[in-house]
């Protein structure tokens, strides 16, 4: 029996499609901004440590997403697992602690969005099949 896909893990894939996209094209502008450069040289990471990090984890993003969308539950887990993992990253490194918060209200509700029972019924679907 196929499962069908929540409304809300749908919205949570295409906003984290879009924000991506949005995010990538900012930083591709971003590139030879002085104010950028100078933010960047506050964190206590080189900057291009932080470039790899930005970009890697949008194309991670960007993979979770497709991941959720075809209903593969190791996409929830990674996105989880990785935007967990940004958020430590950015306490321990961020020169301005208070614009996590904004990415990471958003990532808690993403991560409910995607852990939801109804989300957990449609994922369950690919661990019954990999059986």
């Amino acid at each position: 029996m196929q499962s069908i896909r929540p409304r809300s893990v749908t919205i949570a894939a295409w906003f984290l499609l879009i924000s991506a996209a949005l995010a990538l094209a900012m930083s591709v502008a971003s590139h030879g901004n002085p104010e950028t450069a100078a933010l960047m040289e506050q964190s206590a990471l080189p900057i291009s440590v932080q470039y790899v990090l930005s970009y890697g984890g949008l194309g991670l993003q960007i993979v979770c997403a497709f991941a959720i969308l075809k209903g593969l539950a190791w996409g929830r887990l990674l996105y989880a697992l990785w935007g967990g993992i940004g958020l430590l990253v950015g306490l321990f490194t961020s020169p301005i602690k208070l614009a996590l918060i904004p990415g990471a209200v958003i990532f808690a509700v993403i991560v409910f969005l995607l852990f939801r029972s109804a989300a957990n019924i449609y994922f369950a679907k690919d661990a019954r099949a990999s059986v």
